[in-house]
Protein backbone atom coordinates (compact mmCIF):
# COMPACT_ATOMS: atom_id res chain seq x y z
CA UNK A 1 0.00 0.00 0.00
CA UNK A 2 1.64 3.52 -1.51
CA UNK A 3 0.87 7.00 0.62
CA UNK A 4 0.29 10.10 -1.66
CA UNK A 5 3.72 10.56 -2.27
CA UNK A 6 4.23 6.94 -3.50
CA UNK A 7 6.22 5.22 -0.43
CA UNK A 8 5.33 1.83 0.93
CA UNK A 9 3.25 2.07 4.69
CA UNK A 10 2.15 -1.70 4.63
CA UNK A 11 2.58 -4.86 3.00
CA UNK A 12 0.31 -7.44 2.47
CA UNK A 13 0.34 -11.68 0.77
CA UNK A 14 -1.76 -11.91 -2.28
CA UNK A 15 -3.52 -15.08 -1.51
CA UNK A 16 -3.84 -18.28 -3.46
CA UNK A 17 -7.32 -17.18 -5.04
CA UNK A 18 -5.35 -13.58 -6.19
CA UNK A 19 -7.54 -11.95 -2.98
CA UNK A 20 -5.65 -9.51 -0.75
CA UNK A 21 -6.81 -6.88 2.15
CA UNK A 22 -5.59 -3.91 3.93
CA UNK A 23 -7.11 -3.71 7.50
CA UNK A 24 -7.33 -0.99 10.07
CA UNK A 25 -5.91 1.93 7.67
CA UNK A 26 -5.60 5.44 8.78
CA UNK A 27 -8.32 7.35 6.73
CA UNK A 28 -8.60 10.48 5.13
CA UNK A 29 -5.49 9.56 2.89
CA UNK A 30 -5.04 9.01 -0.59
CA UNK A 31 -3.30 5.83 -1.28
CA UNK A 32 -2.78 3.86 -3.88
CA UNK A 33 -1.42 -0.04 -4.74
CA UNK A 34 1.33 -1.88 -5.82
CA UNK A 35 1.92 -5.26 -6.99
CA UNK A 36 5.13 -6.99 -6.81
CA UNK A 37 7.25 -10.05 -6.05
CA UNK A 38 9.36 -7.86 -3.45
CA UNK A 39 8.08 -7.11 0.25
CA UNK A 40 8.59 -3.42 1.16
CA UNK A 41 9.03 -2.70 4.57
CA UNK A 42 7.73 1.07 5.48
CA UNK A 43 5.15 1.47 7.96
CA UNK A 44 2.15 4.09 8.66
CA UNK A 45 4.42 5.63 10.65
CA UNK A 46 7.52 4.88 8.87
CA UNK A 47 6.96 5.34 5.25
CA UNK A 48 9.61 3.72 3.10
CA UNK A 49 11.02 3.61 -0.40
CA UNK A 50 8.95 1.46 -2.88
CA UNK A 51 10.39 -2.02 -4.68
CA UNK A 52 10.54 -2.20 -8.30
CA UNK A 53 7.27 -3.61 -9.68
CA UNK A 54 8.51 -7.33 -10.19
CA UNK A 55 6.49 -10.24 -11.50
CA UNK A 56 7.21 -13.76 -11.47
CA UNK A 57 9.59 -14.79 -14.66
CA UNK A 58 6.78 -15.29 -17.54
CA UNK A 59 4.65 -13.24 -16.29
CA UNK A 60 3.60 -9.24 -17.27
CA UNK A 61 1.42 -6.41 -16.10
CA UNK A 62 -2.22 -6.44 -18.75
CA UNK A 63 -3.80 -3.33 -16.56
CA UNK A 64 -5.10 -2.00 -13.73
CA UNK A 65 -8.38 -0.80 -12.29
CA UNK A 66 -10.17 0.38 -9.93
CA UNK A 67 -14.57 -0.21 -9.72
CA UNK A 68 -16.31 -2.89 -10.20
CA UNK A 69 -15.65 -3.62 -13.57
CA UNK A 70 -13.21 -4.62 -16.40
CA UNK A 71 -11.18 -2.10 -17.38
CA UNK A 72 -7.60 0.06 -17.05
CA UNK A 73 -6.23 3.01 -15.52
CA UNK A 74 -4.49 3.90 -18.83
CA UNK A 75 -0.85 2.54 -17.96
CA UNK A 76 0.28 -0.69 -17.32
CA UNK A 77 3.03 -0.54 -14.47
CA UNK A 78 1.79 -2.33 -12.05
CA UNK A 79 0.07 0.28 -9.63
CA UNK A 80 -3.05 1.33 -9.49
CA UNK A 81 -4.84 5.06 -9.28
CA UNK A 82 -5.15 6.93 -6.22
CA UNK A 83 -7.94 5.94 -3.57
CA UNK A 84 -9.07 8.45 -1.25
CA UNK A 85 -10.16 6.50 1.64
CA UNK A 86 -13.04 8.13 4.26
CA UNK A 87 -14.11 7.67 8.03
CA UNK A 88 -15.56 3.83 7.49
CA UNK A 89 -15.00 3.53 4.15
CA UNK A 90 -14.18 -0.22 2.51
CA UNK A 91 -12.74 -0.38 -0.78
CA UNK A 92 -13.35 -2.84 -2.87
CA UNK A 93 -12.46 -4.20 -6.48
CA UNK A 94 -8.99 -2.66 -7.00
CA UNK A 95 -7.95 -5.40 -9.43
CA UNK A 96 -4.53 -6.04 -11.06
CA UNK A 97 -4.55 -7.92 -14.61
CA UNK A 98 -1.83 -10.66 -15.07
CA UNK A 99 -1.24 -12.61 -17.30
CA UNK A 100 1.88 -15.51 -18.59
CA UNK A 101 3.71 -15.28 -21.98
CA UNK A 102 3.13 -17.50 -24.90
CA UNK A 103 5.93 -19.09 -26.47
CA UNK A 104 6.83 -19.55 -30.05
CA UNK A 105 8.76 -22.34 -31.18
CA UNK A 106 11.75 -22.53 -33.24
CA UNK A 107 12.64 -24.19 -36.20
CA UNK A 108 15.71 -25.45 -38.58
CA UNK A 109 15.93 -27.70 -41.41
CA UNK A 110 18.62 -28.33 -44.41
CA UNK A 111 17.73 -28.40 -47.80
CA UNK A 112 19.92 -29.78 -50.44
CA UNK A 113 19.04 -27.15 -53.76
CA UNK A 114 17.65 -24.32 -54.09
CA UNK A 115 16.83 -22.23 -57.56
CA UNK A 116 16.52 -18.41 -58.12
CA UNK A 117 13.02 -17.39 -57.55
CA UNK A 118 11.96 -20.47 -56.11
CA UNK A 119 9.40 -19.93 -53.78
CA UNK A 120 8.86 -21.68 -50.79
CA UNK A 121 5.65 -21.90 -49.10
CA UNK A 122 5.95 -22.65 -44.79
CA UNK A 123 2.91 -24.74 -44.72
CA UNK A 124 3.97 -28.57 -45.14
CA UNK A 125 6.09 -31.42 -43.41
CA UNK A 126 9.16 -29.80 -45.19
CA UNK A 127 8.32 -26.26 -44.15
CA UNK A 128 6.43 -26.34 -41.29
CA UNK A 129 3.58 -24.00 -40.03
CA UNK A 130 4.58 -21.30 -37.25
CA UNK A 131 3.87 -22.66 -34.13
CA UNK A 132 3.65 -22.10 -30.34
CA UNK A 133 1.81 -21.91 -27.35
CA UNK A 134 0.26 -20.21 -24.11
CA UNK A 135 -1.21 -20.84 -21.05
CA UNK A 136 -4.25 -19.34 -20.97
CA UNK A 137 -5.23 -19.38 -24.81
CA UNK A 138 -3.33 -22.60 -26.29
CA UNK A 139 -2.30 -24.49 -23.47
CA UNK A 140 -0.93 -27.56 -25.77
CA UNK A 141 2.15 -26.01 -28.65
CA UNK A 142 0.07 -26.12 -32.19
CA UNK A 143 0.15 -23.97 -35.37
CA UNK A 144 -0.75 -20.41 -35.37
CA UNK A 145 -3.20 -20.89 -37.33
CA UNK A 146 -5.70 -18.32 -36.99
CA UNK A 147 -3.85 -16.47 -34.39
CA UNK A 148 -2.14 -13.15 -34.26
CA UNK A 149 1.45 -13.16 -35.40
CA UNK A 150 4.26 -10.60 -35.45
CA UNK A 151 7.12 -10.89 -37.25
CA UNK A 152 10.21 -9.48 -35.56
CA UNK A 153 13.31 -9.68 -38.02
CA UNK A 154 12.83 -10.62 -41.81
CA UNK A 155 15.48 -12.13 -43.84
CA UNK A 156 18.05 -10.13 -45.79
CA UNK A 157 18.61 -12.27 -48.73
CA UNK A 158 15.65 -12.94 -50.44
CA UNK A 159 11.88 -11.93 -50.06
CA UNK A 160 9.72 -12.87 -46.71
CA UNK A 161 5.77 -12.46 -47.83
CA UNK A 162 2.32 -12.92 -46.71
CA UNK A 163 -0.48 -12.94 -49.25
CA UNK A 164 1.86 -12.28 -52.14
CA UNK A 165 3.24 -8.92 -50.62
CA UNK A 166 6.62 -8.67 -48.30
CA UNK A 167 6.18 -8.54 -44.74
CA UNK A 168 8.13 -5.61 -42.99
CA UNK A 169 9.96 -5.68 -39.67
CA UNK A 170 7.47 -5.91 -36.66
CA UNK A 171 4.29 -6.90 -38.73
CA UNK A 172 1.51 -7.88 -36.90
CA UNK A 173 -0.91 -10.51 -38.76
CA UNK A 174 -4.15 -10.84 -37.26
CA UNK A 175 -6.17 -14.37 -38.78
CA UNK A 176 -2.93 -16.24 -39.57
CA UNK A 177 -2.98 -17.76 -42.57
CA UNK A 178 -0.05 -20.33 -43.06
CA UNK A 179 -0.98 -20.85 -46.89
CA UNK A 180 0.57 -17.01 -47.52
CA UNK A 181 3.22 -17.07 -45.83
CA UNK A 182 6.18 -17.67 -48.24
CA UNK A 183 10.19 -16.74 -49.08
CA UNK A 184 11.14 -15.76 -52.37
CA UNK A 185 14.48 -16.58 -53.47
CA UNK A 186 14.90 -13.83 -55.61
CA UNK A 187 18.49 -13.33 -54.89
CA UNK A 188 21.36 -14.50 -56.65
CA UNK A 189 23.88 -14.92 -54.96
CA UNK A 190 22.22 -15.90 -51.36
CA UNK A 191 24.10 -16.77 -47.65
CA UNK A 192 23.22 -20.23 -47.50
CA UNK A 193 20.39 -19.23 -45.12
CA UNK A 194 16.99 -17.80 -44.81
CA UNK A 195 16.58 -16.78 -41.55
CA UNK A 196 13.82 -14.85 -39.26
CA UNK A 197 12.02 -14.36 -35.57
CA UNK A 198 8.68 -14.05 -34.90
CA UNK A 199 6.72 -14.09 -31.92
CA UNK A 200 3.19 -15.33 -31.08
CA UNK A 201 0.70 -12.49 -29.67
CA UNK A 202 -1.64 -13.99 -27.91
CA UNK A 203 -5.48 -12.60 -26.95
CA UNK A 204 -4.82 -9.54 -24.28
CA UNK A 205 -2.27 -8.26 -27.59
CA UNK A 206 1.21 -9.45 -26.16
CA UNK A 207 3.82 -11.06 -28.21
CA UNK A 208 5.75 -13.49 -25.98
CA UNK A 209 8.85 -15.31 -26.05
CA UNK A 210 10.08 -15.21 -29.91
CA UNK A 211 11.71 -18.07 -31.60
CA UNK A 212 13.81 -18.45 -35.07
CA UNK A 213 12.59 -19.54 -37.92
CA UNK A 214 15.83 -20.83 -39.97
CA UNK A 215 16.51 -22.91 -43.39
CA UNK A 216 19.53 -23.56 -44.38
CA UNK A 217 20.32 -24.87 -48.02
CA UNK A 218 24.02 -24.86 -49.65
CA UNK A 219 25.96 -21.39 -50.18
CA UNK A 220 26.26 -19.66 -53.36
CA UNK A 221 25.09 -18.97 -56.55
CA UNK A 222 21.66 -20.03 -58.13
CA UNK A 223 21.40 -21.64 -61.55
CA UNK A 224 19.04 -20.19 -64.48
CA UNK A 225 15.97 -17.75 -64.59
CA UNK A 226 14.01 -19.12 -67.74
CA UNK A 227 12.57 -15.84 -69.01
CA UNK A 228 10.81 -17.69 -72.00
CA UNK A 229 10.75 -20.96 -74.79
CA UNK A 230 8.96 -21.02 -77.84
CA UNK A 231 9.05 -23.80 -80.48
CA UNK A 232 7.47 -23.43 -83.93
CA UNK A 233 7.65 -25.17 -87.24
CA UNK A 234 8.62 -23.39 -90.63
CA UNK A 235 7.46 -26.64 -92.83
CA UNK A 236 9.60 -29.71 -91.33
CA UNK A 237 11.91 -27.33 -88.93
CA UNK A 238 11.12 -27.06 -85.82
CA UNK A 239 12.56 -23.39 -84.73
CA UNK A 240 13.81 -23.75 -80.99
CA UNK A 241 14.35 -20.02 -79.56
CA UNK A 242 14.37 -19.58 -75.30
CA UNK A 243 15.87 -16.63 -73.23
CA UNK A 244 17.20 -16.29 -69.57
CA UNK A 245 16.53 -13.19 -67.31
CA UNK A 246 19.67 -14.59 -65.46
CA UNK A 247 22.16 -16.90 -65.13
CA UNK A 248 24.67 -17.79 -62.00
CA UNK A 249 26.65 -20.64 -62.29
CA UNK A 250 25.40 -21.53 -65.45
CA UNK A 251 27.51 -24.19 -67.82
CA UNK A 252 24.93 -25.44 -70.20
CA UNK A 253 21.76 -26.09 -72.03
CA UNK A 254 20.61 -29.36 -73.44
CA UNK A 255 17.76 -29.36 -76.53
CA UNK A 256 15.83 -32.55 -75.73
CA UNK A 257 13.58 -33.76 -78.27
CA UNK A 258 10.83 -37.21 -77.98
CA UNK A 259 8.91 -38.47 -81.02
CA UNK A 260 6.68 -40.46 -78.72
CA UNK A 261 4.63 -38.23 -77.04
CA UNK A 262 6.99 -37.63 -74.09
CA UNK A 263 7.73 -41.75 -73.13
CA UNK A 264 11.66 -41.02 -73.80
CA UNK A 265 13.76 -38.23 -74.41
CA UNK A 266 17.19 -38.00 -76.58
CA UNK A 267 19.63 -34.85 -76.70
CA UNK A 268 19.86 -32.90 -79.61
CA UNK A 269 21.88 -30.62 -79.14
CA UNK A 270 24.00 -28.82 -76.26
CA UNK A 271 24.56 -25.23 -76.10
CA UNK A 272 27.22 -22.97 -73.75
CA UNK A 273 25.62 -21.23 -71.14
CA UNK A 274 26.79 -17.89 -70.15
CA UNK A 275 27.75 -18.71 -66.72
CA UNK A 276 26.99 -15.46 -64.99
CA UNK A 277 24.33 -12.78 -66.00
CA UNK A 278 22.28 -10.25 -65.01
CA UNK A 279 20.89 -9.68 -68.18
CA UNK A 280 18.77 -11.36 -71.05
CA UNK A 281 20.12 -13.83 -73.00
CA UNK A 282 18.96 -15.31 -76.08
CA UNK A 283 19.44 -18.53 -77.33
CA UNK A 284 18.04 -20.60 -80.44
CA UNK A 285 18.64 -23.95 -82.15
CA UNK A 286 16.72 -25.61 -85.42
CA UNK A 287 15.74 -29.41 -85.81
CA UNK A 288 14.96 -31.11 -89.07
CA UNK A 289 11.91 -33.04 -88.30
CA UNK A 290 10.57 -36.14 -89.95
CA UNK A 291 7.75 -35.89 -91.83
CA UNK A 292 4.09 -37.23 -90.09
CA UNK A 293 5.57 -37.01 -86.84
CA UNK A 294 5.06 -34.93 -83.82
CA UNK A 295 7.85 -33.86 -81.66
CA UNK A 296 8.06 -32.80 -77.89
CA UNK A 297 11.13 -29.98 -77.14
CA UNK A 298 12.17 -29.48 -74.07
CA UNK A 299 15.46 -27.87 -72.37
CA UNK A 300 17.60 -28.97 -69.68
CA UNK A 301 19.22 -25.96 -68.02
CA UNK A 302 22.51 -27.35 -66.19
CA UNK A 303 25.04 -25.26 -63.19
CA UNK A 304 28.14 -26.13 -62.70
CA UNK A 305 27.18 -28.28 -59.60
CA UNK A 306 25.49 -30.35 -61.76
CA UNK A 307 22.48 -29.23 -60.71
CA UNK A 308 19.46 -28.70 -63.13
CA UNK A 309 15.90 -28.44 -63.92
CA UNK A 310 13.48 -28.59 -67.35
CA UNK A 311 11.30 -26.29 -68.79
CA UNK A 312 7.97 -26.84 -69.74
CA UNK A 313 8.12 -29.60 -73.19
CA UNK A 314 6.58 -27.72 -76.57
CA UNK A 315 4.86 -29.85 -79.24
CA UNK A 316 5.80 -29.09 -82.87
CA UNK A 317 4.51 -31.44 -85.98
CA UNK A 318 5.74 -32.33 -89.67
CA UNK A 319 2.74 -33.65 -91.11
CA UNK A 320 4.22 -34.71 -94.33
CA UNK A 321 1.56 -33.17 -96.69
CA UNK A 322 1.81 -30.40 -99.20
CA UNK A 323 3.46 -27.53 -97.89
CA UNK A 324 1.67 -24.13 -96.92
CA UNK A 325 2.56 -21.38 -99.60
CA UNK A 326 2.24 -17.61 -99.17
CA UNK A 327 1.99 -15.13 -101.81
CA UNK A 328 2.44 -12.17 -103.26
CA UNK A 329 5.52 -11.71 -101.03
CA UNK A 330 6.35 -9.09 -100.83
CA UNK A 331 2.56 -7.79 -99.86
CA UNK A 332 1.19 -4.50 -100.24
CA UNK A 333 -2.61 -5.44 -99.51
CA UNK A 334 -3.19 -9.16 -99.08
CA UNK A 335 -1.54 -12.31 -98.84
CA UNK A 336 -3.00 -15.50 -99.87
CA UNK A 337 -2.40 -18.85 -98.13
CA UNK A 338 -2.81 -22.74 -99.29
CA UNK A 339 -1.93 -25.81 -98.09
CA UNK A 340 -3.52 -25.00 -94.64
CA UNK A 341 -5.03 -28.24 -93.00
CA UNK A 342 -8.58 -28.93 -92.97
CA UNK A 343 -10.36 -27.23 -90.02
CA UNK A 344 -9.69 -24.56 -88.28
CA UNK A 345 -6.49 -22.69 -88.86
CA UNK A 346 -5.58 -19.49 -86.83
CA UNK A 347 -3.58 -17.35 -88.22
CA UNK A 348 -1.63 -14.75 -86.38
CA UNK A 349 0.40 -11.68 -88.06
CA UNK A 350 3.45 -10.33 -85.49
CA UNK A 351 5.30 -7.27 -85.91
CA UNK A 352 9.02 -7.14 -85.83
CA UNK A 353 8.82 -6.29 -82.27
CA UNK A 354 6.81 -9.32 -81.33
CA UNK A 355 3.30 -7.72 -80.69
CA UNK A 356 0.44 -9.95 -82.23
CA UNK A 357 -1.40 -7.41 -84.51
CA UNK A 358 -3.70 -9.54 -86.29
CA UNK A 359 -5.61 -12.42 -85.44
CA UNK A 360 -7.62 -13.95 -87.83
CA UNK A 361 -9.23 -18.01 -88.47
CA UNK A 362 -9.54 -19.56 -92.31
CA UNK A 363 -11.66 -23.14 -92.11
CA UNK A 364 -10.67 -24.25 -95.21
CA UNK A 365 -7.39 -25.35 -96.82
CA UNK A 366 -6.46 -21.74 -97.97
CA UNK A 367 -8.17 -18.06 -97.67
CA UNK A 368 -6.82 -14.38 -97.48
CA UNK A 369 -5.79 -11.87 -94.99
CA UNK A 370 -5.75 -8.27 -95.33
CA UNK A 371 -2.71 -6.07 -94.09
CA UNK A 372 -3.51 -3.09 -95.72
CA UNK A 373 -3.72 -1.32 -92.43
CA UNK A 374 -0.22 -2.37 -91.42
CA UNK A 375 2.92 0.03 -91.91
CA UNK A 376 5.50 -1.04 -94.18
CA UNK A 377 8.46 -3.69 -92.55
CA UNK A 378 9.01 -7.41 -91.56
CA UNK A 379 6.54 -9.15 -90.54
CA UNK A 380 6.04 -13.05 -88.80
CA UNK A 381 3.05 -15.20 -89.80
CA UNK A 382 2.54 -18.12 -87.24
CA UNK A 383 -0.25 -20.87 -88.51
CA UNK A 384 -1.33 -22.76 -86.05
CA UNK A 385 -4.22 -25.78 -87.11
CA UNK A 386 -6.57 -27.53 -85.00
CA UNK A 387 -3.92 -30.26 -84.20
CA UNK A 388 -1.97 -27.72 -82.41
CA UNK A 389 0.53 -27.75 -85.62
CA UNK A 390 2.29 -24.47 -85.62
CA UNK A 391 3.56 -23.15 -89.00
CA UNK A 392 6.01 -19.54 -89.42
CA UNK A 393 6.27 -17.70 -92.57
CA UNK A 394 8.27 -14.46 -92.94
CA UNK A 395 6.84 -11.46 -95.40
CA UNK A 396 7.22 -8.22 -96.15
CA UNK A 397 4.81 -5.25 -96.30
CA UNK A 398 5.33 -2.48 -98.97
Amino acid sequence: LLNALGNVVASVPVTADGLFLFSNVPVGINYSVQLTTIQGTGTYASPSTPPATILPAGWVNTGEFVGAVSGSDGVVDGKSSLVNLTTDDLITEVNFGIQRLSTAVPFTTAIPSLLLNQVLVLNSPTFPVLSGSDPEDQPVSGVLTAKTVKINTIITNGTLRYDGTPVTVGQVIPNFDPAKLSILADQPTPTGMFKFNYSYVDVAGAPGAAADYIITFPPGVLPITLGSFTATGNNCTAILNFKTVTESNSDRFEVEYSSNAGSNYAIATTIAAAGNSTSERNYNYNYAMQPGVTYLFRIKMIDRDGNFKYSDAQKVSCAGKVLITLSPNPVKDQFFLQGLNSGKNTIAVYNGNGKRVITQVIAQTQGRVNISNLAGGMYTVTIVDQDGMVTSLQIIKD
